[in-house]
């Protein structure tokens, strides 16, 4: 029992340990984008570094892979969830930042390929004995795949629409009802879901590596990608940002969290099938 604590507690100090890291990372101005961290931002970026190594600490607890391998998946899953499928959407919405979003990527492309060796140095499983379960894409056919992705797609194009209006709207309405009038007053390309859709099976292709590495039983799977998806994505929401009212913002956070789970959760549960 006193072992078992001791492990809880050093496992613990490390998820700490690698949210500092990821902080202090993020604090660093590797392009000169000139958008240094001011001390008011600092905890908002801390708590946004600790839900993002929660989600990684669990993921990386169900593999057992080579090293570097494991860096270049977990990397992908974190740029693109992290810096690259937001960024791109940041374009759609706000073109007037298309300047600035290519020193975006180049600074976070850093960032994350750094926090991503470290993370898989602390949390690698080494001579771990996982257990017989097959990764949940075994013995699964190209085509197979490809069509189960089509219809994820699909399925998170739905689960888009529906949370907009069924969550983001209804606590927006509740937190400030006269900031969302103004924020939906918003002209939106007339190709937003064919780009959703095109998003949806972004975020499971550029996932495959990370995924095919899991060894668990699908439902421990759909979690880790789940909260993955979730937490890296609702964590760029933790920050205030003066684009956004701040109203907005938290309804958003809540949408994008709780919609990521879901989203994650039925793509496993649609490729394990």
């Amino acid at each position: 029992m006193i072992q078992d604590y001791k492990t809880k507690v050093n496992t613990a100090v490390k998820i700490l340990e690698l949210s500092i890291i990821l902080t202090a990372l993020y604090s660093i101005d590797f392009y000169g984008i000139r958008l240094q961290l001011v001390s008011s931002q600092i905890p908002y970026v801390f708590i946004m570094s600790l839900m993002t190594t929660l989600a990684v600490y669990y993921t990386l607890s169900l593999v057992q892979s080579k090293k570097l391998r494991l860096v270049a998946a977990m990397f992908i899953a974190l740029y693109s969830l992290r810096t690259l499928l937001t960024q791109v959407e940041t374009l759609v919405f706000v073109p007037e930042l298309v300047n600035i979003i290519p020193k975006i990527l180049f600074n976070d492309f850093i960032v994350l390929f750094i926090y991503s060796f470290i993370a898989v140095e602390i949390f690698r499983k080494k001579n771990t004995d996982l257990g017989s379960q097959n990764n949940i894409l075994t013995d699964k056919s190209r085509r197979t795949l490809i069509l189960k992705i089509f219809l994820i797609s699909i399925i998170y194009v739905v689960i888009y629409i529906l949370f907009g209006l069924f969550v983001f709207r209804p606590i927006a309405n509740f937190l400030d009802p006269v900031a969302l009038i103004h924020y939906v007053d918003v002209e939106t390309p007339s190709w937003i879901l064919q780009f959703q859709l095109l998003r949806g099976a972004s975020f499971i292709i550029l996932s495959l590596p990370i995924i095919r590495q899991l060894e668990a039983s699908w439902k421990e799977s759909a979690f880790a990608i789940g909260f993955l998806f979730s937490l890296v994505m609702g964590g760029n929401l933790i920050i205030p940002n003066t684009g956004i009212p701040d109203m907005m913002r938290i309804a958003h956070l809540i949408e994008v969290v709780s919609e990521n789970l879901i989203f994650g959760f039925i793509s496993i549960w649609i490729l394990q099938r």
